[in-house]
């Protein structure tokens, strides 16, 4: 499985009326599986499990400062059991 986000986001203070903008672009990659105790019919105990490797490309801009960019990365994953009917 894959994604892509990007979200844009802006702040400005009402004290000082100072603002700033941020952006970040997000991506994933990554893999998913169940596995059945009885494959045949899918009843009975199962575990699901999926894990995803994010990385992020971040930049800030306040007012009379200069631009920062930089990069993140990280993992997200879960794991679920239970039992079907």
């Amino acid at each position: 499985m894959a994604g892509y986000g990007s979200n844009n986001s802006k702040t400005q203070s009402k004290v000082t009326d100072y603002a700033s903008k941020g952006k970040v672009d997000g991506y994933s990659a990554g893999v998913y599986g169940t596995w059945y105790a009885n494959e045949t019919d899918k009843t009975g105990v199962y575990v699901d499990s999926w894990v995803l490797y994010n990385w992020f490309d971040n930049e800030v801009k306040g007012d009379y400062l200069g631009t920062e960019n930089y990069k993140s990365r990280g993992v997200t994953a879960s794991l679920e059991g239970g039992y079907s009917f």
